[in-house]
């Protein structure tokens, strides 16, 4: 549940009530089930247990990605009124619009993500010419 007392630092009682719908709003979103209606948590721990099948490297920058996104959810609420240009209130925020706050508000983080990512797509680069998705040319 949203922190009330946190938000109250960085917000008017006037636009309280509001962030705080638009806050669960995106926290119900993002709550992990499996009803289904999750695509991707559904493909991942649904009945194919994907995450499973994953290799211990992009299971480590899953989990990295996951756990930032975690640790940032609060942080989202102080950018929403400090960087509306952000659109953070959206509930289909991206990596585009997350990596700010993490950059932030999480560096040393965001980094050790980074670097996890970089290896990761240095190991599987590769694969895109043998697994047939380009062709050598």
């Amino acid at each position: 549940m949203i922190n009330k007392k946190f938000i109250g630092q960085y917000t008017n009682h006037k636009t309280l009530n509001k962030n705080l719908k638009i806050m669960d709003k995106i926290q119900q979103d993002a709550m992990n089930d499996d009803s289904g209606e999750r695509f991707v948590y559904t493909k991942l721990f649904g009945e194919e247990r994907i995450y499973d099948k994953l290799s211990p490297d992009a299971r480590k920058v899953l989990d990295m990605a996951t756990e930032l996104y975690r640790l940032s959810h609060q942080k989202r609420l102080e950018m929403i009124e400090t960087n509306p240009e952000y659109h953070l209130q959206s509930w289909d925020a991206g990596y585009a619009q997350m990596k700010l706050v993490w950059k932030k508000h999480f560096p040393k983080e965001f980094k050790a993500f980074r670097d996890a990512y970089k290896e990761l797509e240095k190991r599987m680069r590769p694969l895109v010419y043998t697994l047939g998705f380009l062709k050598n040319g």
